[in-house]
């Protein structure tokens, strides 16, 4: 009878901490080309900040149930650009359909100097 407790305990942690790793590592969906060119066009082709070299954001977002944009993140060097690209994308509405609801994407973007 101990041993048979022994044996359940062992096998119940071993199923939970394999749920739990599988959990974790669910990395991010890529984001397709619509959304990306939505976002863009959403933020436009100039930014009002004076960069003096050219700089990247990677953003993490969901389009919440409501079909709005909600920003997690923004990984940028700069961080005039990650407040200004959080003020315009977030809450913004998509009228997009084939993209799932409450599931994490990223997109990347290259922010260039103007000249």
């Amino acid at each position: 009878m101990k041993s048979l407790k022994i044996i359940i305990a062992a096998i119940s942690i071993s199923l939970l901490s394999s749920f739990s790793l599988n959990a974790t590592d669910k990395k991010p969906s890529e984001v397709n080309k619509e959304l990306r060119t939505i976002i863009v066009s959403i933020i436009g082709t100039t930014i009002p900040i004076h960069l003096n070299q050219e700089c990247t954001a990677t953003i993490s977002f969901v389009l919440n149930t409501k079909n709005k944009l909600v920003i997690l993140t923004v990984d940028s060097e700069n961080e005039e650009v990650s407040s200004y690209i959080k003020s315009k994308l977030n809450y913004q509405e998509m009228n997009i359909s084939n993209i799932l609801k409450v599931e994490q994407y990223k997109v990347s973007l290259k922010i260039k100097v103007q000249k």
